[in-house]
């Protein structure tokens, strides 16, 4: 096992990590044409893996410390955006957005002796984690249009603060997740052109 003497000083561990994910698969900027047939596709993907971690490890004895503060701070946002368009006699227009989102925070005080701290004992973890995913297809055609939009947004997102041995100390002791988790899905398909059909 490990050990950490301090002598009337403070302890602190601190992990954070911000960071901004844009994926896109967007048109020309006409989109698709063709005489006779004209098929736009779009397909963006997001797969996000990110893990912020602030801790004191299994069996670390700390001794003769003060303040103790452990930190862990993550903040993430994804946009994962797909569009197309096309214009055609035969038009037809898939969009598909995928983000998968796996964000984890977390403070700990593994196992181990009593930690005692003549001060203050904290254990924090704040997360902000953000996802928007957003499909469009838009068609258009004079004999057949077809337009397909599909946004799918997966997301795992889990802050803890965790304390495994006992604590003394001569202050407060806090321990505190705190989380912020918004996903959103937004799927458009649009099919103009066609002729109805008629009866003489």
């Amino acid at each position: 096992n490990t050990s950490v003497t301090v002598s009337g000083g403070d302890v602190s561990a601190t992990a954070a990590s911000t960071s901004v994910s844009v994926t896109e698969a967007l048109p020309g900027e006409n989109g698709v044409t063709g005489t006779k047939t004209g098929i736009g596709v779009s397909f963006a993907l997001s797969v996000i893996d990110d893990t912020v971690r602030a801790g004191i490890a299994d069996g670390v004895a700390v001794t003769g410390a003060h303040h103790v503060r452990l930190s862990a701070t993550a903040g993430h946002d994804t946009t994962t955006t797909a569009k197309t368009g096309a214009k055609a006699p035969t038009g037809v227009a898939p969009a598909v957005a995928i983000t998968i989102s796996n964000v984890t925070t977390s403070a700990r005080i593994g196992t181990g002796a009593t930690l005692v701290a003549s001060g203050d004992i904290e254990v924090l973890a704040d997360q902000d984690a953000r996802v928007k995913t957003v499909a469009a297809g838009d068609t258009e055609g004079s004999d057949t249009a077809v337009g397909v939009a599909l946004a799918l947004s997966y997301a795992v997102h889990t802050v803890t603060a965790e304390v495994a041995r006992n604590l003394t100390a001569g202050g407060a002791i806090t321990v505190r997740a705190l989380g912020v988790s918004v996903v959103t899905s937004d799927a458009t398909a649009s099919a103009a052109g066609a002729p109805q059909e008629r009866c003489v």
